[in-house]
């Protein structure tokens, strides 16, 4: 994730504990104690308002020496507040103990050499965001900041790493210290810019096509931006400590702990058990009432949308949900919490509470709450933490969402355990609602029952069910995740490392798995029966479609090019005299059945597509993947009212077969999450439609998905084209480890293998003969039988836990037919269970016309 260096380890101790815990007191004794034996420490809290209830309230309370407490805020010193604190920590005694209460806000604003070499240590109440998202819609404006920015990291197929060209003009945005209108447009993106401590990326197609200035179907010229702040933030101190609620559930914590950057290495220390809390846990929950208006994710879109009400009326679903709380709380007090864009209050007797609330104690007079902020991230955000970092949606709205709704509701009577008066909570959604119970053992979760239809209570179910039960759970689930990426990622590379002739990897791998790996490729055997330099190799050219034996093609891209390009200008008089291209290297006399089939390939070069008429434009595709080289031409039957053409787009290094298929159902991805189907997937789900979010049909041939494909060569026709994208070829090693990788199956039934047959023991038998039948049985048991069994089992558990996962059936299906190998079972025996096993796939058809194959392999190495 994160490319800033860093130099040393950094230790992170944190307080993990409830809302209403006491770890800001407990901050408070541990911060007093230290100051007073002359340590230095500085204490950052989140908003002013805290400060000011810790100055005036918790520090007194915990008798804190206060001559030792400096505080700086925009109340303390309007105007001044970075100057301030600037000159008090290069002017402080450093043999002198002191408490310095500074924001958050202010204590990420500040240069980090402030803090170098003084020894002082950090106390961090409540949990810092260390990730932001950005959406500017500045398709004519842009150049007002991108002139000043530039792409420093173009690797990754979807985020692009920005970086500030002339740093003082971005310096000047980011401290917009005139108050300029649009600058504070750009702030928030400009000051992650400049800070060393965070990492930005933007939306690679997005920012393509802002900058290019041109306009293409399922491409918003928008500057889509996503920053992250590295641990290097806490590199300076000589201990740090955090303290706030569900701390393992937080997105510091999480993206924290799995860093890719070697470089920053950061260990989280559990200290909660060391310091005095209040409580542990709530108690109290049996006074609690939590009611929800609707059984899906809640959004700004799902609040503001008119929807039918189970009493006929008609209305947005946020002021039924209001209404009906109206009508169960009446007059009492009731606390709001809602988004900044809503100003009227929705309850006559209320309080409003703030944004931020972490951390306050003046709302406990209050034993009710409505509690309807929507507080996600942008839908490419959500994309952004997946896809560049690994962090379901459902990790994410806990972590921003759900915690939220949870420290808002904690500033109500229910932080006080002396307050017995019922509580009710109105919140949105189920799902809310059951994660808000699981905190507060005890209470009781209601649906309103306010709606039919798509937004109402599913047939009485309480939504979808925790993903796991606990955060330990959690944590299992999190290393079998990283388990399983690591695994494909370095089969992946292994494939690749086959092809272009680098077989080392296999070390980093347990031998055996790596063996199975290679044994399982139909490459190796055919690389060993070609003598071509593969390093010069861009393709195989066939005299017509249906020849069996083709022509490699020797030579760079740009031959392959120019090559094309003469085809492009030549006249034929029909379609049958062309000739024919595929991306593989085929070995037609290797044994196989087949002269041009997947048992027939040794390695593949380029990646090849087949247009065969839809609403997609060379233009759209080629924006959709900026920076990508690639060739368009049109095919035999082009025109221009019915389009039909073929791009191709190479690759830096030689492919294999599954490889290949990756990057291929990668791309239709990619075009799919534009709002680009095919008809068969637009008659699949008719909602793909959606004017807002369908662009149009692609138009690829999903048929000629894979490296086996034979396609006609260019030629002049009365509309033809032929059209170059300037760009690099695909770094393959790089693209293979960013695909995503799809997550691990949900654990299936096990098969059920039969076990062998014992010897009966006959009881009436004599004795000597009684206790032969007993032996037997017993070695039975434990024989050879019963462990083939066992591995058989095995096998089959093991190929079920994946059949269904796109891109690895194949090879999946290839280690189940060795591991049955292993097992010791015959020719005939391996052929029955594949049959068998097949029906389990993602496509089974494909893998029993494999099965063939296999066995032949099988016997050859045997």
């Amino acid at each position: 994730m994160s490319s800033i260096p860093s130099t040393s380890s950094i230790v992170i101790s944190y307080i993990n504990g409830i809302c209403g815990a006491g770890k800001t007191y407990a901050i408070a004794a541990w911060a007093d104690r230290l100051a007073k034996v002359g340590h230095k420490i500085i204490l950052i809290q989140p908003t002013t308002q805290l400060i000011h209830e810790t100055i005036q309230a918790t520090f007194p309370a915990m008798k804190v020496d206060m001559e030792l407490v400096t505080a700086i805020t925009s109340q303390t010193h309007p105007c001044k507040v970075i100057q301030t604190i600037t000159n008090h920590l290069e002017t402080t005694d450093p043999e002198k103990g002191e408490i310095l209460i500074i924001t958050h806000s202010a204590f990420f604003a500040l240069p980090s050499h402030l803090f170098y070499g003084k020894k002082w240590m950090l106390a961090v109440d409540e949990i810092p965001p260390v990730e932001r998202s950005f959406g500017l819609n500045i398709p004519d404006t842009h150049e007002l900041l991108t002139r000043h920015l530039e792409v420093t990291d173009r690797t990754h197929p979807e985020y692009w790493r920005i970086g500030a060209k002339d740093v003082s003009a971005i310096r000047k945005i980011a401290a917009n210290k005139r108050g300029d209108e649009v600058y504070e447009k750009f702030r928030g993106f400009a000051d992650s810019v400049v800070s060393p401590h965070w990492s930005v990326y933007v939306n690679a197609q997005n920012y393509e096509r802002l900058i290019a200035e041109t306009d293409v179907n399922g491409v918003a010229r928008q500057l889509v931006g996503h920053a992250f702040m590295a641990p290097t933030v806490f590199e300076p101190f000589k201990a740090v400590y955090i303290a706030g609620a569900c701390f393992e559930e937080s997105l510091l914590f999480i993206l924290w702990s799995n860093l890719t950057n070697p470089k920053v290495p950061v260990e989280f220390k559990d200290v909660s058990s060391s310091f005095k809390l209040y409580r542990r846990s709530h108690d109290n929950g049996d006074l609690l009432d939590i009611h929800y208006g609707v059984d899906q994710p809640w959004s700004k879109s799902v609040r503001d949308k008119v929807v039918e009400r189970v009493d006929g009326t008609t209305g947005s679903v946020l002021d039924a949900i209001r209404e009906k709380a109206k009508e169960m709380v009446g007059s009492k007090l009731i606390a709001e919490f809602k988004n900044a864009d809503i100003k009227k209050p929705f309850f006559e007797n209320c309080e409003r509470l703030p944004n931020v609330t972490h951390g306050l104690n003046v709302y406990q007079h209050i034993d009710h709450a409505f509690l309807m902020s929507a507080l996600n991230p942008p839908p490419a955000h959500f994309a952004f933490l997946k896809r560049y970092a690994d962090v379901e949606p459902e990790v994410v709205q806990t972590a921003m969402f759900r915690q939220a709704m949870y420290q808002a509701a904690n500033r109500t009577s229910i932080r006080d355990p002396r307050n017995l008066n019922p509580k009710m909570w109105f919140v949105p959604d189920s799902q809310t609602a059951y994660w808000l119970q699981s905190m507060y053992p005890g209470s009781r979760v209601h649906d309103l029952g306010l709606f039919d239809g798509p937004i109402s209570k599913n047939n009485g179910k309480a939504g979808r069910p925790k993903v796991h039960s606990n955060s330990t759970a959690r944590k299992q689930a999190q290393r079998a995740r990283e388990r399983h990426t690591k695994d494909t990622i370095l089969e992946r590379l292994i494939r690749l490392d086959v092809v272009n002739g680098l077989e080392t990897r296999n070390n980093n791998l347990n031998r055996t798995k790596g063996d199975e790996i290679i044994a399982c490729m139909m490459e190796p055997k055919n690389i060993g029966l070609t003598s071509l330099d593969r390093t010069t190799f861009q393709g195989t050219f066939f005299a017509d479609k249906f020849s069996k034996e083709g022509l490699p093609f020797e030579g760079s891209f740009d031959d392959l090019v120019a090559l094309y390009r003469d085809f492009s200008e030549q006249e034929f008089e029909n379609k049958e005299g062309l000739s024919a291209y595929s991306p593989s290297m085929y070995v037609a006399n290797n044994g196989a059945e087949t002269s041009r089939g997947y048992d027939n390939i040794a390695y593949v070069r380029n990646i090849i597509l087949d247009f065969d008429g839809g609403d997609l434009t060379p233009e759209d595709f080629s924006a959709l993947f900026p920076g990508w080289r690639m060739v368009f031409h049109s095919s035999w039957s082009h025109t221009e009212a019915k389009p039909k053409w073929r791009v191709i787009v190479p690759t830096e290094h030689l492919i294999d077969i599954e490889n290949y298929k990756l990057v291929a159902a990668y791309i239709m991805e990619r075009l799919s999450m534009a709002g680009w189907w095919t008809e068969k997937e637009l008659n699949q789900k008719p909602s793909r439609r959606d004017p807002a979010k369908f662009s149009g049909v692609h138009g690829f041939d999903v048929t000629k998905l894979n490296p086996a494909c034979v396609l006609f060569v260019p030629a002049k026709r009365p509309d033809s084209f032929f059209m170059e994208v300037p760009g690099t070829a695909l770094d393959l090693y790089g693209l293979v480890r960013d695909i995503p990788v799809p997550p691990l199956a949900a654990a299936v039934a096990p098969t059920v293998v039969a076990k062998p047959t014992v010897p009966v023991v006959n009881d009436n038998a004599a004795p000597p003969l009684k206790a032969i039948q007993a032996k037997l049985s017993e070695e039975a048991l434990n024989g050879a039988a019963a462990k083939q069994a066992e591995r058989v089992k095995k096998a089959l558990d093991e190929w079920a836990a994946v059949a269904m996962l796109p891109g690895m059936g194949n090879t999946e299906f290839n280690r189940l037919a060795w591991r049955l190998k292993a097992a010791a079972l015959s020719d005939h025996e391996i052929e029955q269970t594949l049959c068998q096993e097949a029906s389990k796939a993602r496509h089974p058809s494909e893998r029993r016309a494999e099965i063939k194959n296999i066995l032949r392999c099988l016997r050859k190495a045997a």
